[in-house]
């Protein structure tokens, strides 16, 4: 068990700081700060929606709307996990769940 909760974490912290200097201000540097911390994708959708949505620019509104419409396929594409049995049980009663052992190597690469 970690001593600090994750928002205490020094990393956190630098990393949060990085994102709102890098996002909000127009340096150079806290941007490419804030890229390299928090990673591409996080700050692209961050900044589109600061900029574009809330700010009003048509280039960042896109964007925006690119992730917008990529969180919605992955939504309606992701398979639901298929439920093999479903049992009510009762008093004194109890389930025994078990799995097939996993081929050995040389069994997969004949196979």
């Amino acid at each position: 068990m970690a001593l600090l909760p994750r928002a205490l974490r020094p990393s956190w912290i630098i990393r949060r700081w990085a994102m709102y200097q890098g996002v909000r201000s127009e340096s150079a540097l806290f941007r490419f700060l804030a890229l390299f911390l928090i990673g591409r994708t996080q700050f692209l959708r961050t900044t589109s929606m600061r900029q574009g949505v809330y700010g009003g620019s048509r280039g960042w509104q896109a964007v925006a709307g690119v992730f917008f419409l990529n969180d919605m396929m992955k939504k309606l594409t992701v398979k639901e996990p298929e439920k093999l049995s479903t049992e009510t049980l009762k008093a004194g009663q109890s389930v025994l769940i078990t799995s097939i052992p996993p081929a050995k190597r040389r069994r997969k690469r004949s196979a």
